[in-house]
């Protein structure tokens, strides 16, 4: 399984109506009657082709020894894609909002008087506590001891 090639169709752009000269048209004529055993077999294979993938043919100023004014052109839009791909991921990694508003706060938490009187009343009976306290150490529960520890332990005994 290697990958599938890509064939290279040129983006087709229409012409300008003016561009075309009258005089230099081929003289139409009328489209061959096809059979059906040829109609028969152009759907066949149109419906089995595999699909071919469109790709746009390289901006002039992309070649090996491009001309300074198609390179700067060329420079210029992707630069521009790029600024434009960089303000989209900004738009999407900005939070949506700024956060809760001054008024929301203050609502949900209570006035700032209130906060104050409680935490002056908390701090002094922390440092009451703290003075008069025995401090008292957590002692560590020995986890699972692995066989070299279980062979030292048995040792030092």
């Amino acid at each position: 399984g290697g990958t599938n090639p890509v064939a290279l169709v040129p983006k087709q752009t229409p012409l300008p109506a003016s561009s075309i000269d009258s005089a230099f048209d081929a003289p139409t004529q009328p489209a061959p009657k096809l059979s059906n055993k040829q109609l028969k077999a152009r759907r066949y294979a149109q419906a089995n082709a595999k699909p071919q993938l469109a790709v746009e043919i390289a901006h002039p100023g992309q070649s090996y020894h491009p001309d300074r004014e198609q390179h700067q052109d060329a420079i210029g839009e992707a630069l521009s894609i790029e600024i434009r791909r960089n303000e989209a991921e900004e738009y999407k990694s900005k939070p949506i909002s700024e956060g809760m508003s001054d008024f929301t706060k203050e609502f949900i938490v209570g006035s700032d008087d209130e906060e104050e009187e409680e935490s002056s009343d908390e701090e002094e009976e922390e440092e009451e506590e703290s003075a008069g306290a025995v401090t008292m150490e957590l002692i560590k529960k020995k986890g699972k001891l692995t066989k070299a520890q279980r062979n030292k332990q048995k040792r030092v005994k």
